[in-house]
């Protein structure tokens, strides 16, 4: 009974797979499983060295400008595992789902205008994205983890132009995605 059970939850993971392959190859879920493993590794393994105090916020010119008890650094790992969780499971949701169009937020008439080929199109595009927007941000936090524990020991005085670079590319993969997004739902058939 174990046996059948067990046989059925690796087939079921495996149909999984299977349809989360349609939007982009499987293995590159690797680097945002690597960039959360990098944020665990990166606050954890520092965090019995850390000064009580540690920097909290950041002016324009990123250097701190408010402090905190060190326990917020935990922050940065714990905002990573809920990223990663939720943008997994929307991913999988997505790539589940046999009609696409019951995921997508539209007035009933834009949606009923939507065809099969649009809808997979946004299925394939929307997973592709949330890949790389999980990507950015959990690069951002763990770049974050690791200026916070640099800056704290006193090995860095603020932020370097990273931080700018990330939440730059945060913010046009966003911009991006919305607006192909609207341009795949607004193609006519034949297009």
């Amino acid at each position: 009974m174990r046996e059948t059970a067990r046989h059925a939850k690796i087939l079921a993971v495996r149909a999984l797979l299977q349809k989360l392959s349609r939007c982009y190859p499987v293995h590159l879920e690797l680097l945002p499983a690597l960039l959360l493993a990098l944020v665990l590794y990166l606050v954890l393994s520092a965090y019995g060295d850390l000064p009580d105090r540690i920097p909290a916020g950041f002016d324009v010119h990123g250097e701190p400008d408010d402090w905190a008890g060190k326990s917020m650094v935990l922050l940065f790992p714990g905002l990573a595992i809920f990223v990663y969780l939720l943008l997994s499971m929307i991913t999988v949701a997505l790539a589940a789902v046999r009609d696409p169009l019951s995921m997508i937020n539209l007035p009933k008439s834009r949606k009923a205008a939507i065809t099969g080929d649009q809808a997979e199109r946004l299925r394939v595009f929307v997973a592709r994205s949330l890949l790389v927007l999980k990507s950015l941000v959990l690069a951002l936090m763990a770049y974050l983890g690791y200026a916070t524990v640099e800056i704290a020991s006193e090995r860095a005085e603020s932020l370097s132009p990273a931080f700018l670079v990330l939440i730059a590319a945060i913010l046009v993969t966003s911009l991006y995605m919305a607006g192909k997004i609207w341009r795949i739902s607004q193609a006519r058939s034949g297009d």
